[in-house]
């Protein structure tokens, strides 16, 4: 398949080391925080509660965003944030993130394509009537946004773009939130049960579609509980699941800690050494599993693994979140987060708006403009 374009060769080859370097950089930032993550599980605990805000990304832009700025909290264009009304400061670089391109091809014939932006005009008129196919493929080329502290958006107007967490005395009105979204939405039984032993907090079956939480937990624990409960559920666990214990127990953890983050409460130590005991024990069990290989391949194996389960989580959490908050807000209307929570209506304004960013980067960077 060739291309007919009006570049030159020579302009043609330097666009294709530029987007080769901004490849590689993009893949070598991930790389390096994939690497972190097998060192040190802190770090994936910290990376959830930054990912908790970039729900609306897929993890690996997500990855690449923490891995150049672990503070960012709200990212959009350059263009979108002109178009706002609060340009990008002079002299701030942009965050590198994988941007999804359209290109409208024409097919001249069976070796012979040229892109519709350098289409003549003839060929464009035979597009329309029909007698020339046109085809559109979807690549994924290095882009930037800029963070909303690069950019002009006053510090004091920030709270209008994020919750800023429910104080402990909420967490039974979340709980009760939870509880009717599970029940509700995903059609579980949500139940406080007598558990005899402090040290189990809570039980899920996939098959029965129950979840037991132990009565004996705090408001503060037992919601911990129950949002790892619920992740379970999310991610589909269930007896006649592929998946070990150790992958479910891993994923809940995350889907607890993604929940928790995005309600803006504390992921006290405790359930970072859960998590990281069970990250280790799923760890263990893929290096039992790809034994066999050589250190390399079973070291690209155990990330692969690692980095699906915890995608399909991310993905999950995604979808589900926006179904958690309406109940939430149900269960919390009319009492503030905190002294300097804004008003809902620039949250829910933000949301909507967030939730149209990749198709704005869309309009931004397609080749067909």
């Amino acid at each position: 398949m060739s291309y007919v374009k009006k570049p030159t060769k020579e302009q043609k080859k330097e666009w294709i080391e530029k987007a080769k370097e901004k490849h590689k950089f993009a893949r070598e930032q991930v790389e390096t925080i994939a690497k972190e993550f097998r060192t040190n599980p802190e770090v994936i605990t910290e990376y959830l509660q930054f990912g908790s805000k970039f729900y609306q990304y897929s993890p690996k832009n997500t990855m690449l965003i923490y891995a150049q700025n672990p503070g960012a909290t709200y990212v959009q264009s350059f263009k979108a944030w002109k178009d706002e009304g609060f340009p990008v400061k002079k002299g701030e670089h942009g965050l590198a993130v994988y941007v999804p391109v359209k290109a409208t091809l024409l097919k001249i014939n069976e070796n012979e394509y040229v892109q519709l932006r350098y289409a003549t005009k003839e060929q464009k008129e035979a597009m329309r009537s029909g007698k020339i196919e046109a085809i559109t493929k979807l690549n994924f080329e290095i882009g930037n946004v800029f963070d909303i502290s690069q950019t002009t958006f006053p510090p004091e107007r920030y709270p209008e773009f994020f919750d800023v967490g429910y104080p402990s005395e909420k967490h039974h009105a979340i709980s009760k939130a939870l509880t009717e979204y599970a029940q509700e939405h995903l059609k579980y039984d949500v139940n406080t049960s007598d558990l005899k032993s402090i040290s189990l907090r809570g039980t899920h079956n996939g098959t029965t579609k129950k979840i037991h939480v132990n009565q004996l937990l705090n408001d503060t624990m037992y919601l911990s509980t129950l949002s790892h409960e619920i992740g379970h559920a999310i991610a589909g666990h269930s007896p006649g699941s592929q998946k070990s214990v150790a992958q479910k127990e891993y994923e809940g953890d995350c889907f607890s800690i993604l929940l928790y983050s995005k309600l803006g409460l504390e992921i006290n130590d405790a359930r970072k050494r859960h998590f990281a005991g069970n990250f280790r024990e799923y760890e263990e069990e893929l290096k039992a599993r790809y034994q066999d290989l050589d250190p390399e391949e079973m070291e690209k194996s155990i990330n692969q693994e690692m980095e699906s389960s915890f995608s399909h989580v991310f993905s999950k959490f995604g979808q589900e979140i926006e179904n958690m908050q309406s109940y939430i807000d149900k269960y919390t209307k009319g009492q503030q987060h905190s002294a300097e929570q804004p008003g809902k209506s620039n949250v829910e304004k933000y949301k909507k708006k967030y939730a149209r960013q990749m198709e704005n980067y869309e309009s931004d960077f397609s080749i067909d403009r």
